[in-house]
């Protein structure tokens, strides 16, 4: 039976030189259940992020997938006002899918999110 993973998503606020905007991004990482190391091989990894209205929580704004081959395909402009759920439709190679949800809430005051 392969392993589980584990996913880490995290936000960063940064300011961007050419808008002069801060901009909230949400990166999400894979660590291995067994050694809690960051899993190295991604190709096969796949999630769907769905964002709905804060103020409406069953009014679907956008649903994207994310994929791709580095940690660095993993990272996206979170929108204030918004509630996000991830959830994970394909595992690395060699590990388990994991089919929790996960869901946070990036509120009206910038930078804050649970």
């Amino acid at each position: 039976r392969p392993p589980r993973s584990t996913l880490f998503p995290y936000t960063t606020l940064f300011r961007s030189d050419t808008t002069q905007m801060d901009q909230l991004q949400l990166h999400l990482l894979k660590y291995d259940g067994q050694t809690q190391k960051t899993i190295k091989n991604i190709s096969k990894l796949k999630f769907q992020v769905t964002q709905y209205q804060q103020a409406d929580p069953t009014k679907v704004v956008k649903v994207q997938q994310l994929s791709g081959e580095k940690a660095s395909d993993f990272i996206m402009t979170v929108k204030e006002s918004s509630i996000y759920k991830i959830q994970e439709i394909s595992a690395p190679e060699g590990y388990q899918l994991d089919d929790s949800t996960f869901e946070f809430t990036v509120d009206a005051q910038r930078g804050r999110s649970t």
